[in-house]
């Protein structure tokens, strides 16, 4: 049975010393919201240590120590994101490292991730003792925990010693399992607000079965963001005009750009491989074009012919909530694009964050099929409310760039201090003629009319955006 806690109460060195006494096994798993870190057990030993920070991944590590060339980590990556097979049986296979050196740096990497660990003391632990860890090839750390709980701690101590930090012993007990916190409290109650005008005159009961929808909504929808970075499926009539020219090799970059402006998931893929090597968010890849300089045809062809192929899981426009969702994200990213050059924005760029804005509804979307919610008006507003945590868990997890991880991870309130790109998402949301994606963008002593007044919009600029979207629309054989 699988235990939770905070390293606040159970310190990290206490835990790992716990595990190697008893001779445990399984999966510890450390959260440090964005980041998180596992570390794999056989018999009390450490076998396996991986990490979401992005310059304790193990690709990044491998290029840093020169060891795997880029092009080819980037190959390995996308064949890694299509099959699922762990990166170093992907590396081996293909050829691109030596099974000993994998061995040194993996154990190197590991070393660093468990020592760095020693300062998350404010961090949240679930350990599963059921888990039983894959073998990785013949790769065996057998890192001894209780000799690194040592060192680390050593280590921690000396670096800690000028803070006052002070260990706090003790041991994990059911009221140390990880409660919902105030701030969720504080979304449920902000949910209840927004659907309050049709949610009327709410008894105990009511708000008894909307807080269990919540909470299962809420735990759902975390456990699903908690997942390693995955490939999202996409449209089937992108996928069928895309696949057979990568086939034939007759798919120049030009054409594979096109079509990953025609859809969003296809777009977030090719930077989930781009941003793969990236560890500061600053110089983050925010456009397919960016994505396919940085990893190569390649590379990136390998990805996109994985994930175009028929027997790929794939979206349609059939489904008509998917259809208005397309629909919504191709009418924001072309507003978007048509309002950049007002806020001084790259027209490329707009063009993306309208269309990748709506990516967190696009995750909770199928979730919330799944939670017998009381009613329609609070299944929308809690969608709102957790929309901006998703939204940010998808920038962290894609390593996307700055701006856009902005507008992902947005709460919608826009005022006139708010950064540029942010006043943009707003505008484009009340220019796009279709909109669905569960977020309210809400002006605070800003109206659109005010940004449309100060930044001489013209009134035709509408019609343009309309007349833009309808293309696209009659194109794709999206019906308005």
């Amino acid at each position: 049975m699988s235990f939770e806690g905070s390293l606040e109460t159970y310190p990290l060195v206490d835990l790992l010393q716990w595990i190697e006494h008893h001779h445990a096994g399984g999966r510890l798993t450390l959260v440090h919201p964005p980041a998180r870190r596992i570390l794999d057990l056989v018999a009390g030993k450490i076998v396996y240590a991986s990490s979401t920070l992005a310059r304790e991944r193990l690709g990044t590590f491998l290029v840093e120590k020169k060891q795997v060339a880029r092009p080819n980590l980037f190959e390995a990556f996308a064949r890694h994101l299509l099959f699922g097979e762990s990166l170093t049986k992907t590396l081996i296979d293909a050829g691109f490292l030596d099974e000993s050196q994998l061995v040194k740096t993996t154990t190197e990497l590991a070393e660093q991730i468990i020592f760095d660990s020693f300062r998350w003391n404010e961090a949240r632990f679930e350990f599963d003792p059921d888990y039983r860890p894959k073998p990785l090839l013949h790769i065996h750390l057998s890192l001894e925990a209780q000799i690194l709980a040592f060192r680390g701690a050593k280590q921690f101590d000396d670096s800690s010693r000028s803070s006052g930090y002070r260990r706090r012993g003790g041991t994990v007990e059911a009221s140390a399992l990880v409660q919902p916190t105030a701030d969720d409290d504080t979304l449920f109650w902000r949910a209840v607000d927004r659907a309050s005008s049709d949610d009327r005159d709410l008894s105990a009961d009511d708000i008894r079965q909307r807080q269990v929808s919540f909470r299962a909504f809420l735990h759902l929808a975390r456990q699903t963001a908690d997942r390693p970075a995955e490939l999202f499926p996409v449209f089937g009539e992108i996928a069928a005009m895309l696949h057979p020219r990568l086939q034939n090799a007759t798919a120049p970059a030009d054409f594979v750009l096109q079509l990953s402006a025609l859809d969003p998931y296809l777009s977030a893929n090719m930077l989930l491989l781009g941003n793969g090597l990236t560890t500061d968010r600053r110089y983050g890849i925010s456009t397919p074009r960016e994505a396919l300089a940085a990893t190569g045809e390649a590379a990136m062809g390998t990805l996109l012919t994985g994930m175009t192929a028929p027997t790929a899981a794939q979206r349609t426009s059939d489904d008509a909530i998917e259809a208005l969702s397309w629909r919504s994200s191709l009418a924001q990213a072309v507003a978007a694009a048509r309002l950049a050059e007002y806020f001084e924005i790259d027209r490329e760029e707009a063009y993306v964050f309208g269309l990748l804005g709506g990516l967190g509804y696009g995750l909770l979307l199928p979730l919330v099929l799944e939670v017998p919610f009381p009613s329609r008006a609070f299944r929308l507003a809690a969608v709102e409310q957790l929309q901006p945590e998703i939204g940010r868990t998808i920038a962290d997890r894609f390593a996307l760039a700055d701006d856009l991880s902005l507008v992902l991870s947005s709460s919608g309130q826009i005022d006139a201090d708010s950064p540029p790109v942010l006043q943009l998402a707003f505008l484009a949301r009340e220019f796009s003629p279709v909109n669905l994606h569960g977020l309210e963008w809400r002006g605070v002593g800003l109206e659109p009319q005010d940004l449309v007044e100060k930044l001489r919009i013209p009134p035709t600029l509408a019609r343009d955006i309309r007349e833009d979207s309808e293309r696209i629309f009659t194109f794709l054989g999206l019906p308005f």
